[in-house]
């Protein structure tokens, strides 16, 4: 396999990308990190597709102790996995998407994790310039090492 200035700023790019989208899709969850922690009651699982080509899951959960019907979408493999009765903290906004903490993936170590690696990649990037050492190692050359 051989890795070029290119391929490592393709993947730069995509982690950045996917860094940003789950830490725009963890602010709701931070912001909700201070409400009361309830629990409920899935009362309908369904598979739905997020962002017309994202595979995911949508619960419908009825707050136990208020009677209240919230909605969680989660990852899909999550789908059947999902006991009966999940916790979350709920804000008293019903129409607002929930997120179920002991179950789901957080969005923050995933923006963490992509951040992190495309930062790495940077380094590589930057260090792949100066040293053809480097450049031959990535690419796949066999490095000749002189005395």
């Amino acid at each position: 396999m051989r890795v070029t200035q290119a391929t490592l700023v393709f993947a730069i790019a995509c982690g950045v990308l996917c860094g940003m989208a789950h830490f725009a899709e963890w602010l709701p969850v931070f912001a909700t990190r201070r409400a009361p922690v309830v629990s409920g009651r899935i009362v309908a699982r369904q598979p739905i597709t997020r962002f017309g080509f994202v595979p995911s899951a949508d619960f419908t959960i009825r707050i136990e102790e208020t009677g209240t019907v919230v909605h969680a979408r989660t990852q899909r493999y999550l789908l059947k996995d999902m006991p009966e009765t999940v916790r979350f903290h709920f804000s008293g906004d019903p129409a607002r998407e929930v997120f179920l903490f002991e179950e789901e993936e957080s969005p923050f170590a995933i923006f963490v994790v992509c951040f992190v690696g495309s930062a790495f990649l940077g380094y590589i990037l930057f260090r792949y310039r100066r040293s053809s050492r480097l450049r031959q190692l990535l690419s796949g050359v066999p490095i000749t090492i002189s005395p």
